[in-house]
């Protein structure tokens, strides 16, 4: 049972080791006749750690089938032990015990341990019938077992001696659980029963993985099985989960000011990440819109552009865009994202959008042409790309010269340039920013995602001075009147200035350059199997297309088939279609990827080649 790992919200039971048989003296700093959370342990300290190292020599040679538990906080903490003491394994039967530290009698922790071994014992262990035996008038106890769907069976005298000349006299009420009983206590069924997922059509959806715990590059769920979090949660972890950096910055910020309004206020952690992030771009983009995601610092951005030209008096009011784009999920976003797909029903609400074909090198020349005889009308206000790499279309990816081309292009005929970095900031592409492999800059530059590290929602619209001069006036009226409930949330801008503090460690990136290289080695690999297509790299990311027939499409079953199989493997990674892509947080281990990447091929030459 070495590897065996429960976890809820806040405990976790971990295999007993030699090392844990000291911290139960603790166990028993009271009497046996404890009003709560006493079941089946022997008075005498030395006669439990007996039992114990019996108990331990057994299991490692595999001759009981004895699943003892220490609970411990999420933190490490001691809380005491729990066990699952399994009878005839035909008859499918089992009894629990536990013990709690007394000072954390009534804090719920045996409830919440029984629950976690009671669904490991039916569903792992796939035992029918588990009983416990607690004194009569431990009314406590038996509380407890009662909560957790365990009802009295009977009343015994006496139990077996755990070790010669050990009884116990106590009168023992048995309460028991039976599999088809016991109400389950089951977050996914209450998740199918009130949530509604993004992206998701729950008429055919599978079951969602719950995910109790993640640490560094790993994710557990309910059962204690990990897994390598491939794709970074939405593309958005860029260090790690919980490291203990940002997990300070939320404490410290939280004991100061959690959240203020915006308007006609300020607060230091908000200019300080202003500051900063204007430090680190172009020295053009110094005045920065705070928002809440990527979407809407897309929106923000959009309704800068327009109100730029209407406050200027100019009329220019169309957008240019790339075909297979995709900025967000509100209307104006939307409107500049590519059509039909997840958009259909809302299209006849969208403005009118110009869009190039996307660039590859034997269409770049024709495309700028025809940006060109597009911007000679002097009705463009805006040009908006996701810069080197299309996300969402399935991590496309062009060169930064045709970037620069096309916003050289842009300039000279007045238009202003959006780039959308929010997927490609914060050195998903080898370098802080997109922009940064360009020679031409934006006027507008929208961030979030890797902004806050992956783990508070935040959006920042970043402009130049020329735009922002354009919104001062006499007029209220030609001010940028926007503005979320939750902008410049302070423990979110506390978040996003811990997470620069990372970005300037040399550490970061060397491991930014380290996954580079581990690329570059898993794409000569990818280049040796015929079912495998268009291998491409920019950065931390490496995506390639598995040969369908259909070309590349978000609907194709590779999606589903590729993403139960790395879920078997330990391994969460989403395909995009069939487009399997690998971009993880920078904290991965070399070891780590090479079980991605392991996987990975595992996959393609078990099915697809």
């Amino acid at each position: 049972m070495g590897s065996i790992e429960l976890i809820s919200d806040r405990i976790r039971l971990r295999p007993i080791s030699k090392n844990d048989l000291e911290p139960i003296h603790e166990l028993h700093s009271f009497p046996e006749t404890d009003e709560f959370n006493t079941l089946g342990i022997p008075k005498n300290i030395n006669e439990t750690k007996i039992i114990l190292r019996n108990w331990l020599d057994l299991m490692r040679v595999k001759k009981v089938t004895n699943h003892i538990f220490t609970v411990e906080s999420l933190e490490g903490n001691f809380i005491g032990l729990i066990a699952l003491n399994q009878g005839s394994l035909k008859q499918q039967r089992g009894e629990v015990w536990y013990k709690i530290l007394p000072k954390l009698w009534s804090k719920g922790y045996a409830t919440e341990a029984l629950n976690l071994v009671l669904d490991f014992g039916f569903e792992q262990v796939e035992l029918h019938r588990i009983t416990a035996g607690c004194a009569i008038d431990n009314l406590g106890s038996i509380r407890v077992l009662e909560k957790v769907g365990m009802i009295r069976e009977g009343i015994c005298r006496e139990i077996l001696p755990l070790r010669k000349g050990w009884t116990d006299n106590y009168e023992y009420a048995i309460l028991r659980t039976e599999r088809n009983i016991r109400p389950k206590q089951d977050t996914v069924q209450k998740d199918k029963d009130h949530v509604w997922h993004p992206f998701t059509q729950h008429h055919s959806a599978k079951d969602h993985l719950e995910i109790v715990k993640a640490e560094g590059v790993n994710l557990y769920d309910a059962s204690g099985k990990k897994y390598i979090d491939a794709n970074s949660s939405w593309w958005v972890n860029t260090h790690g989960h919980g490291h203990p950096h940002i997990g300070k910055a939320i404490s410290e910020q939280f004991s100061k000011i959690d959240h203020i309004v915006f308007a006609g206020v300020t607060h230091p952690k908000a200019v300080e990440l202003a500051e900063r992030i204007t430090n680190v771009l172009p020295d053009h983009l110094q005045k920065v819109f705070f928002s809440d995601n990527g979407s809407t610092a897309v929106e923000i951005a959009i309704k800068m552009v327009i109100q730029y030209f209407y406050n200027r008096d100019e009329n220019k009011n169309r957008f240019l865009a790339m075909q297979g784009s995709y900025h967000g999920d509100t209307f104006g976003a939307m409107s500049l994202g590519q059509r039909g797909y997840f958009n259909k029903p809302f299209e006849q609400y969208f403005f009118d959008v110009d869009y190039i074909d996307f660039p590859a090198q034997e269409n770049e020349e024709d495309i700028l042409k025809h940006v060109k005889s597009l911007f000679e009308s002097g009705d463009f206000a805006g040009v908006i790309v996701e810069p080197l790499v299309q996300g969402a279309a399935g991590m496309r990816m062009y060169s930064a010269k045709f970037l620069d081309q096309l916003t050289a292009l842009a300039h000279q005929y007045g238009v202003l340039v959006i780039f959308d970095e929010v997927m490609t900031g914060f050195g998903r592409t080898g370098k802080l920013f997109s922009m940064d492999h360009c020679e031409n800059k934006p006027d507008i530059v929208a961030l979030s995602k890797g902004l806050t590290a992956g783990v508070m929602a935040l959006g920042l619209t970043v402009a130049s001075d020329k735009i922002y001069d354009a919104f001062l006036s006499e007029n209220v009226g030609k001010a940028l009147l926007h503005g979320h409930s939750f902008t410049a949330n302070p423990i979110a801008c506390a978040v996003a200035c811990a997470n620069l503090d990372l970005f300037e460690k040399r550490s970061t990136w060397e491991n930014i350059d380290a996954i580079e290289g581990w690329n570059e080695d898993f794409a000569k690999e990818l280049s040796t199997l015929d079912c495998v297509e268009k291998i491409r790299q920019q950065g931390t990311i490496i995506a390639f297309e598995v040969k369908t027939g259909e070309g590349n499409t978000y609907f194709s079953d590779v999606k589903t088939e590729a993403y139960d199989y790395f879920l078997e493997k330990g391994v969460l990674l989403r395909p995009l279609g069939n487009v399997i892509f690998v971009n993880p947080p920078y904290c991965i281990t070399h070891q780590d990827h090479q079980k991605i990447t392991r996987e990975v091929l595992n996959f393609l030459k078990e099915g697809k080649n």
